[in-house]
């Protein structure tokens, strides 16, 4: 055990409790076996080290696992993946190839991989629903439709790569992503891309999409140009999206944003673009609604800088993830 708690924990001179080996150099051969390890309703931080290799699981990490970290031999070598799908008879709450519902979570140098393709229709790689903080650095999280579904919790990720097609970013969660590259895939035929679709249900909640300093273009090699590619649409009712400093290829069709179905309410949305670059960061044809924002003043997105949106950054600091408090 390294600590009392996850907030007192560091990743440096990390040892692991257990090791996971497909080739029996570890404790274990799965990851599966290492997370039915961990002990439950544990006070003290639990390190499970994934040695490089493709693991075909599905891993629930429940929430009784809780203070547990993650971490590999980078995301191109370290791989969870799998395939289930809407398409295969699992939906968005149970299609994951990693689903974290516990307390206090940090995952590094991974790459969680569902693989069921564009048929597969919804099809989430990586779902994150609990209380408090989740972190994930220098992870690959690949899918098409669906990939990253922050359902719950403070979740923030640095330099990572998402990868999808339609609503691949999305969830009711308060999430940052920071400094990592968004990249869009080619679709089924028809099919338009649509980066975010945030689901804040109540006009006082907390939750949002923070998008801050990160690159968004196409896949390299995969991306269609003819595809029509927009930063987001609204899940829910009061969805919240925040696209900021960020470098917008020129992927992004002109108008910006688009709507879920024909009944979205284009008022109780908040999207803010601030301070952008990049040949599709151009806001003057962006839509016309109510609670789209192009805006050119700072303390419109104050609020949704790691330091303001997550208040306590201790928990950051403590586990070696680097990040940005303010604005650039």
């Amino acid at each position: 055990m390294v600590s009392l708690s996850f907030l007192n924990f560091t990743f440096s001179n990390l040892s692991p409790n257990i090791t996971v080996a497909q080739d029996g150099t570890g404790d274990v051969r799965s990851i599966g076996e290492a997370v039915q390890a961990a002990p439950n309703n544990n006070n003290f931080i639990f390190t499970i080290y994934i040695k490089e290799g493709m693991y075909y699981e599905n891993i629930r990490i429940t929430r009784e696992k809780k203070n547990l970290v993650i971490y590999g031999d980078g995301m191109n070598n370290t791989i969870i993946i799998s395939n289930r799908s809407n398409s295969s008879g699992f939906g968005i709450q149970d299609s994951a190839t990693l689903d974290v519902s516990t307390d206090y979570f940090l995952a590094k140098n991974i790459g969680i991989v569902n693989y069921a393709g564009p048929e597969g229709n919804q099809a989430v790689a990586l779902r994150v629903s609990g209380i408090y903080h989740y972190a994930f650095y220098n992870c690959s999280i690949m899918g098409y439709q669906d990939t990253l579904y922050m359902k719950e919790g403070n979740i923030f990720f640095r330099e990572c790569k998402i990868y999808g097609t339609v609503d691949f970013i999305f969830g009711d969660a308060a999430g940052i992503l920071q400094n990592s590259f968004i990249y869009a895939r080619r679709p089924i035929p028809g099919q338009q891309n649509v980066v975010t679709a945030q689901g804040r249900t109540k006009a006082n909640g907390t939750a949002a999409i923070v998008i801050h300093n990160c690159t968004i273009t196409g896949s390299p090699g995969e991306y269609d140009p003819t595809v029509i590619t927009y930063l987001g649409r609204p899940w829910k009712t009061f969805s919240r999206t925040i696209i900021m400093q960020s470098y917008l290829d020129s992927i992004i069709d002109p108008k910006g944003w688009v709507k879920f179905n024909e009944t979205s309410d284009l008022s109780s949305l908040y999207y803010v673009e601030y301070d952008n670059g990049g040949p599709g960061a151009d806001t003057d044809g962006r839509v016309n609604w109510p609670g789209y924002h192009a805006s050119k003043n700072k303390d419109d997105v104050q609020q949704f800088t790691v330091q303001k949106f997550f208040e306590d950054t201790d928990w950051l600091r403590r586990v070696d993830v680097p990040f940005t408090s303010g604005l650039l």
